[in-house]
């Protein structure tokens, strides 16, 4: 089965006003993995994915009450 969206793996498959979006996948996340290759289809959705990660990975905790 093939994807509908083509991944994108590199910031030469986006417009030069959204590298700054790839740039902080990268400098996060070391790479671009998934599921960034599809979220860059919508940069801002990969921004806002990216600091939800963040947010739950450094600053949440299961002991928070919600």
């Amino acid at each position: 089965m093939m994807a509908r969206l083509t991944l994108i793996i590199g910031e030469n498959q986006m417009d030069a006003r959204d590298h700054a979006a790839v740039d902080a996948i990268v400098q996060s996340r070391g790479a671009i993995r998934e599921p960034f290759m599809m979220f860059f289809h919508y940069p801002e959705l990969a921004r806002r994915v990216k600091d939800l990660g963040a947010f739950v990975r450094f600053e949440g905790s299961p002991d928070t009450p919600g």
